[in-house]
Order: structure tokens, then C-alpha cells, then sequence
């Protein structure tokens, strides 16, 4: 699988010969990357494209951890390709669940087991995206503030050609959304640097693991020592992985107190009452 990555050992020896700049060989790796992710992993373009971009931050921790032990290089990077898209892809569909929820925002309530779903298909035919057709219903048109509230909630999907139409919504003016939103993102950024330093984690765990899991197999007078040491990491992953889960980037009702400046008991009671009246008038069903 991974003989499309072969000239990266020619590369990788150069490079420690002198003869290659890390600059080059790096700039190597990522454009075999690209055509690894999309020749061996089937990945679409847009997908290969988002999966280059995402791995360009981890070469220097991947690179430092790579030696050789009877394993060549471009199979180490294959091995790496492959659990980092796993984690890419697990990641993509995460954030396509997000966008669905974004529909169901104001259908579903804390600690609620009741699950609502939603026609999509029937919202697919709009040319708005759901969170227009949101704020241009007649009785959330009469309630700016609901209005303010829906864009904060779902503010990671909001493209750039639709503020105008969200602001008049939300009685307000471009520059005061995108302050708003700007606010909000600045309260969430805490999170995102705690889940980005996670997520750098579980890379060198899984780089560990592959080396000790390589080890393993060459190495039988220290089994018992790697299998600890694989144990440990193992360990130590699902840790990270359950304080990963824990940190969710949703926008609380205290967030958007503060970005709105008003009570975080209105917020509450406004979200309750745009999913009982959206329930009732049966908007999404």
C-alpha cells in the first residue's frame, strides 16, 4: 500500500546525509501525502485538500519520532497517513453532525431523552441554508432577540453572504454581528486551544504505539517490557480521548448572556419557547 510513498526512504537518507534540507523533505512528504490520501485512501479532492492542510502541523513531532528499525520510512509514513485519516475523517463527520444539529438546536433539550429528527431533504430544496429559513419564519421575524440567540448558536456555519440578510433579521447591522460572533468565538477560544493540545496528544500516542507495536514484532526478548509500555500509552490515549469528548465547543446560554448582555434566565427561557413553538407550529418535522 504504501509503495507510492517508496521515494521518501531515498529521501529521508538524504536528509540525514545532509545532502536534503528538512524544508525539502518536508515539502516532500506533503505532497505524497496529498496523492497517498487521495490514490490510497480513497479521499475525495476537497477532502485530500482538508486532510493536507490538517497535517501540515504535526511533520515536526512525526519526523523527530521516526527510527528506523527495520521498518522503512515511507512505511512508517503510510502507517501514520492511515491513523491520522481515521482521526480526519472521524472528525469530518463530527462537524457534519454539527451542521445537522444546527437544525435541531431548538428542538431538543438539556438532559431531554426525547429525540426529534428532521426532514433535511425537504429543507435541501431551499436555496437558503436552514439557519435563513430559521429567521425568516413570520413569528421569529417578530422576536430579534430569538433571532440573535438562533445566529450565536449556530454561528460555525454562518457563510459570509448571508450576514446581511441575518443582521436585518436580527434588527442589527453587519458590524455589530460579526461583533457579536466575534465575542462569542473569543469566549470558545479557550476550549479549542485545550482540544487542539489533545488532539497533538493523541498524535504522539498513536506515533508511540506504532513504534512500540513495530518493536513488538522484531524485538521478543523485551516483550514484556513493550507490552507494558503499549498498556501504558493505551492508558493514557483513553484518557485523552474521554477528556476530549468532555469538551464540547457548543456555545452555552451563559456565553451568549454575556455576548447579548442580558440575563443567561432569558436565553433559557427564549430557546425554550422557540422549540415549544416550533414544535407546535411543526416547522422541521
Amino acid at each position: 500500500m504504501y509503495r507510492s510513498l517508496s521515494p521518501l526512504n531515498e529521501s529521508y537518507f538524504a536528509w540525514q546525509e545532509g545532502s536534503l534540507s528538512y524544508q525539502q523533505l518536508r515539502d516532500e512528504i506533503l505532497i505524497h501525502s496529498y496523492l497517498f490520501a487521495k490514490s490510497q485512501l480513497g479521499m475525495s479532492e476537497d477532502q485530500s485538500s482538508d486532510f493536507f492542510l490538517s497535517m501540515q502541523p504535526y511533520w515536526q513531532s512525526i519526523l523527530s519520532g521516526f527510527a528506523y528499525r527495520g521498518i522503512p520510512f515511507a512505511a512508517y509514513i503510510a502507517k501514520v497517513l492511515q491513523l491520522r485519516s481515521n482521526a480526519f475523517l472521524h472528525q469530518e463527520k463530527l462537524k457534519d453532525n454539527m451542521r445537522s444539529e444546527a437544525f435541531q438546536i431548538f428542538l431538543w433539550a438539556e438532559g431531554s431523552t426525547e429525540e426529534k429528527t428532521i426532514n433535511l431533504e425537504e429543507l435541501a430544496q431551499h436555496e437558503s441554508s436552514p439557519l435563513l429559513t430559521l429567521v425568516a419564519h413570520p413569528w421569529m421575524s417578530r422576536h430579534p432577540l430569538y433571532c440573535r440567540i438562533s445566529v450565536l448558536l449556530a454561528h460555525y456555519i454562518i457563510e459570509e453572504q448571508e450576514l446581511p440578510l441575518l443582521a436585518h433579521a436580527c434588527a442589527t447591522d453587519i458590524k455589530q454581528l460579526k461583533h457579536w460572533i466575534s465575542q462569542l468565538q473569543a469566549q470558545l477560544i479557550p476550549i479549542y486551544q485545550r482540544r487542539n493540545k489533545l488532539e497533538e496528544k493523541l498524535t504522539n500516542y498513536l506515533t508511540k504505539l506504532i513504534h512500540l507495536q513495530k518493536e513488538l514484532r522484531i524485538n521478543d526478548q523485551d516483550r514484556a517490557d513493550i507490552l507494558l509500555k503499549i498498556a501504558h500509552i493505551e492508558a493514557r490515549r483513553k484518557e485523552c480521548i474521554e477528556k476530549l469528548e468532555r469538551l464540547n465547543p457548543r456555545p452555552t446560554h451563559k456565553h451568549i448572556s454575556r455576548v447579548l448582555e442580558v440575563p443567561v434566565g432569558s436565553v433559557s427561557y427564549a430557546i425554550h419557547n422557540m422549540r415549544k413553538h416550533l414544535k407546535k407550529e411543526d416547522i422541521f418535522l
